[in-house]
């Protein structure tokens, strides 16, 4: 099996130009799968990542609409997060999330259970991730 090796950029300038192609590049997509797809490739193209988790909220109703979850460069829908995931916590509290260190966390068990069955020890989420995806049939959900 071959391997293409890959140049992640170093410095702050490669990395803030690699940021703005991959906005550009996910701004073009026409609904959330292909954004999302769009994210993954672009993301991986300025750093490399274990776990990556994008959620998009119902905004009346606040339940879960669409994710894409990759653990360890595979696909995943295993899991839809509940109250019980820090992404929950973070959309109902507009704030930043970090943890150092699963094993340590107190809080979200569910979350870290599935974290450490991946090897995931740390994980972030920020606060808001601006992108708004329509729906593949405008009008049908």
């Amino acid at each position: 099996m071959a391997t293409v090796a890959r140049i992640i950029p170093t410095n702050r300038t490669a990395r803030y130009e690699a940021l703005l192609r991959a906005g550009r590049s996910i701004g073009t997509c026409n609904d959330c799968e292909n954004a999302g797809n769009e994210l993954s490739r672009q993301l991986r193209e300025i750093g490399a990542f274990d776990y990556l988790q994008v959620v998009a909220f119902d905004a009346k109703t606040n339940a879960v609409e669409w994710q894409l979850m990759e653990v360890n460069g595979e696909r995943s829908d295993a899991l839809t997060p509940d109250e019980d995931w820090p992404i929950a916590w973070v959309h109902q509290r507009q704030q930043l999330y970090l943890s150092n260190d699963w094993s340590r966390e107190t809080r979200f068990s569910k979350h870290k259970q599935f974290l450490a069955e991946h090897g995931i020890g740390s994980s972030w989420i920020p606060q808001k991730f601006l992108l708004r995806c329509m729906p593949r049939h405008p009008g049908k959900g």
